[in-house]
């Protein structure tokens, strides 16, 4: 993958998996499909047209590639912040005094799934275009 290449996708993620996701989403998608499958049709979208225009790929390699990625994507999104939130009840005994915003933990979190999100655009994009055509 080409640096320009990946320029333009951390881009794509940043505006289909940060700024067109609003509070609500952000906070349910773990435990509600209806929330995530919105999400997940965003995040579709924006890696299909950043496989058809920055990338290069063909329609068949673009579509592999967006929904493999939603998939993984959706599958990260279900469960990390449930392990998120297992973390806090183990550290915290008094979860009524608790704020998510002052746990150095939350923000460990997201960069963990953003680390999970950008490895599978990596590793999915290279197996791609290692083997369909």
């Amino acid at each position: 993958m080409s640096v320009s290449s990946l320029v333009t996708l951390m881009i794509v993620h940043v505006v289909f998996d940060w700024l067109l996701q609003d509070r609500e989403t952000a906070k349910n998608k773990s435990h509600n499909f209806k929330y995530l499958f919105p999400h997940l049709f965003l995040i579709y979208i924006g890696l299909m047209l950043w496989g058809l225009f920055a990338a290069g790929l063909n329609h068949k390699q673009a579509f592999v590639f967006a929904v493999a990625n939603c998939i993984l994507h959706g599958i990260i999104d279900w469960n990390i912040w449930k392990l998120y939130a297992y973390t806090v009840k183990k550290r915290f005994k008094h979860l009524e005094l608790f704020t998510y915003y002052d746990d150095r933990w939350f923000y460990n979190f997201i960069a963990l799934d953003q680390l999970l999100h950008g490895v599978c655009y990596i590793v999915l994009y290279n197996l791609i275009q290692g083997g369909i055509r």
